[in-house]
């Protein structure tokens, strides 16, 4: 195996923003490292530097990013949409918060990065009460229909919509073993909480502090930017009171109505994961076309 060095981390993380034509400033390359984190501005000045030389990257309008300058600009544009996708989102939100089931609703994807184009989905991670998972997902669903935003099922897919394609409990915040990946651990750190009572997004990156292993400094950071952990007690009581029945036959009927059509979906009481495409090993692939180092296969 190739050993990673400080120019490899920075190229790597570099292309794997590449791969969603989204060039990042100084500081967001520093974040963003990938299995690297003692390393002063200094060391990564020259790391960028180096590579800019070596042309394996660009730099334009104090962004370093693969590929044509105009990826400064789309990044503009893309800004502007992705906040208004927020607004529509936050009209949701607006009206959950009074739930007692809902503990957090975060926004996942290109929008969380403000990268979104105009056609795309905005991508819901949910965090409900332990026992209500698959009470909540069908109030969302009526939501999102009430909005016009809701996903159809049967290939006619309609851009703009709202997707809920992940449940988590509150006492269930960790990902499953198979989701521990580059991109995963991305995609924990660039989750947008827009909705998050007491301490459930702080709880949520602890219950993920594998994150650390791949982007250490993009992990302190969140933690930082989450503030104060409040130790949480997790009540282990097993019996079952009437919510819990409710909940549970609601997820009974739910997946007798899913069990037709599902592909790679995982789902159970505490936890839902309704991705039907395999998204990482899509971003992998392209990835290792944009910049061929056999060591991010082994890493990963």
């Amino acid at each position: 195996m190739t050993k990673l060095d400080l120019k490899g981390s920075v190229l790597l993380s570099i292309a794997y923003s590449g791969i969603f034509s989204f060039p990042l400033t100084f500081w967001e390359v520093y974040k963003r490292l990938l299995f690297f984190s003692d390393v002063s501005a200094q060391e990564l000045a020259k790391a960028l530097k180096t590579l800019v030389q070596l042309k394996q990257i660009e730099f334009y309008q104090d962004h370093f990013f693969i590929g044509k300058k105009d990826l400064v600009e789309e990044r503009r544009r893309k800004l502007k949409i992705s906040e208004q996708k927020i607004k529509e989102g936050e009209r949701l939100v607006s009206l959950v918060r009074y739930l007692p089931w809902v503990k957090a609703m975060v926004v996942s994807g290109s929008i969380a990065v403000n990268n979104a184009k105009s056609k795309d989905d905005l991508d819901w991670l949910v965090i409900t009460s332990d026992n209500s998972l698959w009470l909540v997902r069908p109030l969302l669903l009526i939501l999102a229909s009430f909005y016009g935003k809701r996903r159809d099922r049967n290939g006619d897919h309609r851009d703009n919509s709202w997707c809920f394609n992940m449940f988590l409990t509150e006492s269930s915040l960790a990902m499953p073993v198979n989701k521990k990946s580059i991109y995963t651990a991305y995609e924990v750190c660039q989750a947008r909480f827009l909705l998050a009572k007491g301490s459930v997004e702080k709880d949520f990156l602890v219950g993920n502090s594998w994150v650390e292993g791949f982007v250490p400094n993009f992990y302190q950071a969140r933690l930082n930017e989450a503030g104060s952990f409040v130790t949480r007690e997790v009540a282990k009581q097993k019996s079952l009171n009437l919510l819990s029945y409710i909940n549970e036959l609601s997820y009974k009927i739910q997946l007798w109505y899913m069990k037709p059509h599902i592909t790679r979906e995982k789902v159970a009481l505490n936890l839902a994961f309704f991705h039907p495409r395999d998204t990482k090993k899509n971003i992998y692939i392209r990835w290792l076309k944009l910049i061929n180092l056999p060591y991010v296969k082994s890493r990963n």
